[in-house]
């Protein structure tokens, strides 16, 4: 699966990776389930799209609510080096 080996360059390069479940296919479901598997347990999470737009929103609404100002040190890599949604800043 191509989006697999791009996680896999992106988790490399240190960026967090999240992998939307289902926006993703292979040919077999069960190509597509090993997929996940081996991008949750190695390189990244796994979401369904939901929590992907309902995290999208969340740094959004912080960043309104901080006036505009970058949240990230590294304004080029906004949300990197947390592989683990638990691990993101509150």
């Amino acid at each position: 699966m191509c989006c697999e080996s791009s996680a896999r360059d992106a988790w490399t390069l240190g960026y967090r990776v999240i992998m939307v479940a289902d926006a993703n296919a292979t040919g077999r479901g069960r190509d597509h389930n090993a997929t996940l598997h081996t991008i949750y347990r190695s390189f990244g999470d796994v979401r369904p799209t939901t929590d992907v737009l309902a995290l999208i929103e969340d740094r959004v609404t912080d960043w309104a609510r901080f006036g505009g100002e970058r949240l990230c040190e590294e304004p080029d890599r906004a949300m990197t080096h947390a592989r683990r949604t638990d691990q993101l800043p509150v």
